[in-house]
């Protein structure tokens, strides 16, 4: 009795749920609208900002900060060079991606003397970050 009564609830929930599928509208065509019109909103940097993750962006906002704390005059020189190129990104976005890449590609190789009981593999840590550096 009480399998039963399950049973015919569960039929009863399935139905009821295919028919408010069926009837109330899914609202698409006004997700897709409202979508554009945010896009649409949005300026051409903020759209280029969204194609990047969180992380990359928040590197690419504390880079031209670091650059005056350090003083590094060889920054300018290759920012120069970047927009040479006239690529989409700025220069900014382009460094932080690829430090980003890097650091995640080199991850593994911060695990490893944990996992084999070496410490002495500590300096392949530098080492991974510039091999990821340069396969980006």
């Amino acid at each position: 009795m009480l399998v039963a009564n399950g049973i015919l609830f569960v039929g009863v929930l399935m139905l009821t749920v295919g028919l408010l599928h069926v009837l109330l509208p899914g609202f698409v065509r006004e997700k897709r609208y409202a979508t554009q019109a945010l896009l649409l909103s949005k300026s051409a940097a903020e759209r280029q900002r969204m194609q990047f993750d969180p992380i990359t962006l928040a590197m690419a906002d504390r880079l031209p900060r670091l650059e005056q704390k350090l003083g590094w005059g060889m920054i300018g020189k290759l920012r120069r060079m970047y927009m040479a190129l006239d690529k989409e990104h700025s220069f900014e976005m382009e460094v932080a991606g690829i430090l980003v890449k890097s650091v995640i590609g080199a991850l593994p190789l911060a695990v490893l003397p944990f996992i084999l009981g070496a410490p002495a593999l500590l300096v392949a840590i530098p080492a991974g970050i510039v091999l990821f550096l340069q396969l980006n």
